[in-house]
């Protein structure tokens, strides 16, 4: 049996059938504008040529690059690493671009991609009836009511803000050679290998033991619980202010 047939098989391409040069994608961020291959690794590739012109915009099944050129990784509709491809030329690379530091980038497009980084309206309109009458007498302490809460939350420091609650997930290759850290929200986090390890391993060797140590880190992980805050509760007071003053005029004019 050789080395490759004692790893599992995890439907990765061959060793040497690495990364393309095609555009990083856009995920509320500008990526690195540069080719994600140098040309001198891709001499006497016939598809270089076709890649290099464009193949239209960037989609997830292209896989997410790293912005130098080493690594690329691919993950499914939930996050979780599918395939991951290094440049045939890792090693030299990696002297100016650390491996980590490769994965990093390529873990900030993924945890970003799909994201809705917009601010959140935090007072949402509530269509629901009001509890009193329309009278400008009300609107009034309503208004008042809204400014002491609001001088109330303006005075409030750090420590009123809510809690995630959880410990972040640590997942392990079954070689040791890599090991991934989860976000308390689940994202990717850090990523570390075995310097001694890396410098016998071959690509895929690589690639299947970043896989394997992804998976193993989502089946430790426990998703964090939010613990409100003072801040939280007096937001949600200022909000059932504001729905209840729009009620009132909703009532009043109809």
């Amino acid at each position: 049996m050789t080395r490759w047939q004692e790893v599992d098989d995890l439907g990765l391409d061959e060793e040497f059938d690495e990364l393309d040069p095609m555009a990083a994608p856009v995920s509320g961020f500008t990526p690195p504008d540069q080719d994600l291959v140098d040309q001198d690794d891709w001499q006497g590739d016939d598809e270089v040529d076709v890649l290099a012109e464009g193949r239209g915009p960037w989609e997830p099944s292209h896989g997410f690059p790293d912005g130098y050129g080493v690594v690329r990784v691919w993950v499914d509709d939930d996050k979780r690493i599918t395939k991951v491809r290094l440049s045939p030329s890792w090693r030299e690379k990696s002297g100016r671009t650390p491996l980590v530091m490769a994965f990093a980038s390529s873990f900030t497009y993924i945890n970003s991609y799909g994201r809705d980084d917009s601010p959140s309206d935090l007072l949402q309109v509530d269509e629901g009836e009001a509890s009193r009458p329309f009278s400008w007498e009300q609107i009034d302490e309503l208004a008042r009511r809204t400014e002491q809460l609001t001088e109330r939350l303006g005075a409030l420091g750090p420590e009123s803000e809510g809690q995630w609650r959880g410990t972040e997930a640590v997942g392990e290759s079954p070689d040791k050679l890599c090991a991934i850290r989860l976000e308390l929200n689940g994202d990717l986090g850090s990523i570390q290998f075995n310097e001694r390890k890396l410098a016998q391993s071959r690509v895929r060797e690589v690639t299947d033991a970043v896989v394997k140590a992804h998976a193993a880190a989502l089946a430790n992980f426990q998703p964090a619980q939010y613990e409100p805050g003072e801040a939280d509760r007096l937001t949600g007071e200022l909000q059932g202010l504001r729905n209840e003053a729009l009620a009132m005029m909703r009532r009043g004019f109809r």
